[in-house]
């Protein structure tokens, strides 16, 4: 699996816990962005792209409990 499938599999994830549809758009994108500057840290740091974005992605937390948390 790419590195965006993976990412946008995870943020898509988040987003299907979330009753506001309108909100599932900026979610979806600040989710995206976050992953993807924590992915592009650790290959700076000398993380191949799978490797980096797997370790984004678990640093984020299990995705359903992002998605139902509440602020």
């Amino acid at each position: 699996m790419q590195a965006f499938d993976r990412i946008h599999e995870y943020s898509k994830l988040v987003c299907d816990q979330i009753r506001w549809e309108k909100a599932h758009e900026p979610v979806l994108k600040e989710i995206e962005a976050h992953i993807t500057d924590q992915r592009d840290a650790y290959i700076e740091d000398g993380l191949e792209t799978y490797e980096a974005t797997e370790c984004a992605i678990r640093q984020m937390g299990d995705p359903i409990m992002v998605g139902t948390q509440q602020t």
